[in-house]
């Protein structure tokens, strides 16, 4: 926490505040949300292992003052490679001028190792709006309804999403149902077009399980994330320096979709596919692309190989935590690269216990004990 405050300032929490009116989970709810608190670790850990790395200060610069969330999470991106590179002796600086023909631009980072240089373009693709803010009806929806039924049994379907106005009436229709269950331990059910939701008694452990489900969003898929792939590719055209793409893919593709379900071999070679086809064309040297650090308590650690010199590789960060990142050398210099890439994210838990030890704090197994439930 410390870290944090010294390196974006005592006023940006204030700022981000008045901007949002609310702050980021890692900022805001650490000492209740295990998720925030780790991420919370890790944002100091960086910061504090990459004191003095050439143009950091422009790194965090543009986070503290732009005030974003986009702007944040490509932070902690340039932050997370130059600090998993620095742990395994690769030199690493941000933000560094390149001359391109017409043009020049800033490398997010560039890695420096004994036989190779390269630069990692750093960025997220994020959902549509459409789907964002389907998403966060949802999310709100969801939430308000099973704090109405918190001691009921409640299911059904909405297929819908109603205006503001018409989801408070719903919900106090709800609620209204609700206390006549309580009341009488009688069912009862709100019906609207496209809306049916039940409220029943509690019942005891072992009963079938009944579920609310909400209406399908269709989102833009995986055109719009090619686009913008494609997009960032064309930008370093010319590039004497190997350019690779490292991006976290936070549109639902990893968490919603069919292609998600599978099995980690299966996903590694059809997103291997797919990115091949969005930079075709093309000079960048390839692609490591992620789902960032995601909430998960039970996959197991696994690594996959491909033909062309692809990886796919899921790791445990922490107990709560896990990653899975799939590396796409696309030219003979990515091949070349490529297994520095697989090694960083290999390493990636035991960065976390030795950013800890020489921080002076506390290891991971101490911070663990204090996990008594997962969220």
């Amino acid at each position: 926490m410390a870290q944090v405050r010294k390196t974006l300032g005592e006023g940006w929490p204030q700022r981000w505040l008045e901007r949002h009116g609310t702050l980021p989970a890692f900022a805001q709810d650490p000492a209740s949300d295990a998720f925030a608190y780790a991420q919370l670790a890790e944002t100091g850990l960086r910061l504090h292992s990459l004191d003095g790395t050439l143009r950091l200060p422009t790194v965090v610069n543009h986070w503290s003052g732009q005030l974003e969330d986009i702007s944040m999470r490509h932070a902690w991106i340039q932050l997370e490679v130059a600090a998993l590179a620095r742990f395994h002796g690769v030199a690493a600086e941000f933000e560094t001028p390149v001359q391109l023909p017409g043009a020049g631009r800033p490398a997010d980072v560039v890695l420096t190792a004994e036989d190779a240089q390269l630069i990692a373009e750093c960025f997220c693709i994020y959902s549509d709006q459409n789907t964002r803010e389907s998403m966060a009806y949802d999310q709100e929806f969801g939430f308000q309804l099973n704090m109405i039924g918190l001691d009921l049994r409640l299911s059904g379907h909405y297929d819908v999403r109603l205006p503001e106005d018409e989801t408070e009436q719903l919900l106090a229709e709800v609620e209204q149902a609700a206390a006549g269950v309580r009341a009488d331990a009688v069912p009862r059910n709100v019906i609207r077009q496209g809306i049916e939701i039940h409220l029943a008694p509690w019942s005891e452990p072992g009963d079938p399980e009944v579920t609310l489900e909400g209406p399908v969003t269709p989102g833009a898929e995986w055109r719009r994330a090619r686009g913008i792939i494609n997009g960032k590719a064309r930008d370093w055209a010319g590039s004497q320096v190997p350019v690779w793409l490292r991006f976290d893919l936070l549109d639902g593709t990893w968490l919603f979709s069919d292609w998600a379900q599978r099995s980690l071999p299966d996903k590694t070679v059809w997103m291997a596919a797919l990115l091949a086809e969005a930079v075709a064309g093309t000079d960048v040297a390839g692609v490591v692309a992620s789902c960032g650090p995601c909430l998960d308590t039970a996959s197991p650690d696994e690594t996959c190989t491909g033909v062309g010199d692809i990886v796919g590789l899921r790791r445990r960060l922490d107990p709560l935590r896990a990653r899975e990142t799939i590396i796409v050398p696309l030219s003979s210099a990515g091949v070349k690269n490529a297994p520095m890439w697989g090694s960083l994210y290999d390493s990636e838990p035991a960065w976390l216990a030795d950013a800890l030890m020489r921080a002076s704090l506390p290891g991971v197994e101490d911070i663990e004990r204090g996990w008594s439930v997962p969220l």
